[in-house]
């Protein structure tokens, strides 16, 4: 009994190894199905976290106030990419939104096509997984054109 508790315990810690792989894993999962961005997201936030962690409290204020009145005062750099970022989500959002409500259309008329086609053949029978259910599904008619 107390073996099969020591295997449980040792199954269900993660060694530093195993953290570095997942995080690795999912990166790489990130980047292949497109969404990188963030990602760069991450690997930019981790990288300034470090550098405001390595700069010693003095400079960590004068940059930041030289970041402030640089770049948002002085040249408006943050506010406009603020406003692109707001915009280009929106856009991206909409075009989504607008892909959507088409296939939902597409499906929907074809849907009705099979419902309402007055072409249609009747399967009366069906095999179901527990082949005990009889089921009817209509279908469009196409040797009929040819």
């Amino acid at each position: 009994m107390k073996d099969s508790k020591k295997k449980t315990a040792a199954n269900n810690e993660y060694s530093w190894s195993r953290v570095a792989f997942v995080f690795i894993d999912g990166s790489i999962k990130i980047i292949n199905t497109g969404k990188v961005y963030p990602l760069i997201w991450l690997i930019f936030m981790v990288i300034m976290t470090i550098i405001v962690w390595r700069i010693p409290e003095h400079t960590l204020g004068e940059l930041a106030l030289f970041f402030v009145t640089k770049i948002v005062m002085s040249y408006g750099g943050l506010i406009v990419l603020l406003l692109l970022s707001n915009f280009s989500w929106k856009y991206i959002f909409d075009k989504q939104r607008e892909n959507y409500e088409k296939e939902i259309q597409r499906i929907t008329k074809v849907r009705s096509e099979l419902m309402h086609n007055s072409d249609r053949v009747k399967i009366k029978n069906h095999r179901s997984t527990e082949d005990d259910c009889k089921e009817v599904y209509l279908i469009p008619d196409t040797t009929k054109g040819k």
